[in-house]
């Protein structure tokens, strides 16, 4: 296998039986001597194997070839570079690991490399034509892995095969049981649900495997769900629990289980246990990774879903042509993102503040000038708006004293209840920190004693007087800020045969249903774009959204999802 820089392979053909030594010694002096920062795995055969099945002939002694191609350069493409993996550690001098299956003779993995600091964990999955992934992990990478491939394939009425190992992943099967497209909570609820209904192989898709844009902007958010509750999620399917038993202590779960559990905390530590259960799952059996994006899926009555992957941080022109994979399921997590819509008035010199920039207090407390005057608009009173208002009102009151606040509200704070068993405005009210904090500061009552009142002007109005109210008060603000709920990202274009799909969810089933009702078959969606219709006792019809909320409601329909 190339360094780590290189977009290079190693194709090794060989046979089993009793040129296995001859094998491992052609490999070794591969690794050690004409390419001594190689990594470089054989698979063969044990002639014990082979005598497990009674229809297998004993193999005669073959021979084998060794062959080393680079597509870029004549050179040896590890000659002079320093590889940072090395392969675990196993029982054996030889470095052999026994993997099982109950289905296929067992097969051996044979591992020669040098390198420190580094651990290489691998996984054969047995039969005729196969995938190994083998899953590196740099401990000077903060832990991070990534997933090497490699494909085995037999030769018919031999004991050879051809083993590529490739770390571009360039190489992949090409038929699936499902392919999940996107990586935060909802995608790794989606992979570990269907791992645990034993649904396989699984193509997981996702651009950067980094749990969302909870990790990525909402880190420094409080939470308005108990502690609790992202334990739970963590421990609600076996495979879960499975990562979070191989994950060396002191871990994201246990920074949890440390914390008040019946309190809220800070999203980045629900985003470190989405992090932890996401590396646990890459190195899944069953599961194949690949960065990117679905830009297209058509369904077809006969052969299901044909997806098509573009990849994501390839060089090579070859590696930029999206790849085609058939798959009997697509599940969309594709996630939302802020709502921006068009004001009905122009204000010049006004700007928009992104509310993810806004939920974010460093980030924000950086964007907003310290020296000057700034008038900042803030529209909306959900969860998020209270958020943005407290973040300002901290900078308005310590480091921005020249910053005025702005509230557009339509109506009066709105807060969760704990009623006998079940909560009211359980996803549309305020609950938490942020609504202690609005009960103590922004509620009409306590307003104009609270420090906050030198910050923050409320500007109530009915939803038909918005206009009155944007006219009347917008003139003079530097910036808007909506928080006003979120809109569906981008999915794939969907088609049937050469026709554009025109899907709609269907918020009780997690299915789709095309322009005259009928069921797509195969076709599935969850998370927050994709959340489940719930109806409480009064009668009120919300969305379930959160961590846990996508756990239950997945549980409940992934059974059908066939």
């Amino acid at each position: 296998m190339h360094g780590a820089a290189g977009h290079g392979y190693h194709r090794i053909t060989l046979a089993a039986g009793q040129q296995a030594q001859h094998v491992q010694t052609s490999l070794q002096r591969l690794a050690g001597a004409q390419q001594p920062n190689a990594v470089v795995a054989a698979a063969t055969v044990p002639p014990t194997a082979h005598h497990a099945s009674a229809t297998k002939p004993t193999p005669p002694a073959g021979r084998f070839r060794h062959t080393h191609t680079h597509p870029h350069t004549t050179s040896p493409s590890c000659s002079g570079r320093r590889s940072p993996w090395s392969p675990t550690p196993s029982n054996s001098p030889l470095g052999m690991q026994r993997l099982l299956s109950s289905s296929a003779p067992v097969r051996h993995m044979r591992t020669f490399a040098t390198g420190v600091n580094s651990t290489c964990t691998q996984r054969f999955l047995a039969g005729g034509t196969g995938v190994c992934s083998l899953s590196r992990t740099t401990k000077g990478l903060s832990n991070r892995s990534a997933p090497l491939a490699l494909i085995k394939h037999s030769y018919p009425g031999t004991n050879r095969y051809l083993a590529t190992i490739s770390d571009d992943m360039s190489v992949h099967r090409s038929k699936y049981a499902a392919v999940v497209v996107g990586a935060g909570p909802a995608g790794i609820c989606a992979v570990g649900n269907m791992l645990e209904r034993k649904v396989g192989p699984i193509l997981w898709v996702d651009d950067e495997f980094n749990a969302g844009r909870v990790n990525r902007n909402y880190r420094e958010v409080p939470s308005n769900t108990k502690t609790k509750l992202f334990i739970d999620f963590a421990e609600a399917l076996t495979p879960f629990k499975q990562v979070l038993d191989k994950t060396p202590s002191p871990n994201a779960i246990d920074h949890l289980r440390g914390l008040n559990q019946e309190k809220g905390t800070y999203l980045g530590d629900a985003a470190d246990m989405l992090l932890m259960l996401t590396r646990g799952l890459m190195q899944t059996p069953g599961v194949e990774v690949r960065k990117g994006r679905v830009t297209s899926a058509s369904v077809d009555s006969h052969k299901g879903w044909t997806v098509q992957v573009s990849l994501a941080g390839h060089d090579s022109p070859i590696q930029s042509q999206p790849s085609t994979v058939i798959a009997d399921r697509v599940i969309l997590c594709t996630g939302s993102s802020p709502t921006e819509g068009e004001l009905p008035v122009s204000v010049p010199g006004m700007s928009n503040i992104n509310l993810d920039t806004a939920l974010s207090p460093s980030t924000i407390s950086q964007f907003i000038p310290k020296d000057k005057p700034v008038t900042i608009a803030v529209i909306g009173a959900s969860h998020s708006a209270i958020l943005v208002l407290w973040n300002l009102a901290n900078l308005a009151l310590s480091s921005h004293p020249k910053l005025h606040i702005k509230w557009f509200t339509r109506h009066s704070l709105r807060y969760a209840e704990f009623m006998d068993g079940w909560i009211l405005r359980d996803n549309t009210g305020l609950k938490g920190d942020a609504a202690v904090w609005a009960k103590e500061n922004l509620e009409p009552e306590v307003l104009p004693s609270s420090p906050v009142a030198k910050c923050i002007t409320p500007i109530s109005y009915q939803k038909d007087h918005e206009l009155d109210a944007y006219k009347e008060h917008l003139p003079g603000t530097d910036y808007c800020i909506q928080a006003i709920g979120y809109t569906r990202d981008p999915i794939p274009d969907l088609k049937r045969g050469v026709g554009t799909l025109e899907a709609k969810y269907n918020h009780r089933t997690g299915g789709f249903e095309d322009g005259k009702g009928e069921k797509v078959p195969g076709l599935y969606g969850a998370g927050i774009a994709w959340p489940e219709r719930v109806t409480d006792p009064h009668g009120n019809v919300e969305y379930a959204v959160g961590f846990f909320k996508f756990m239950k409601y997945m549980k409940r329909v992934a059974c059908d999802w066939n």
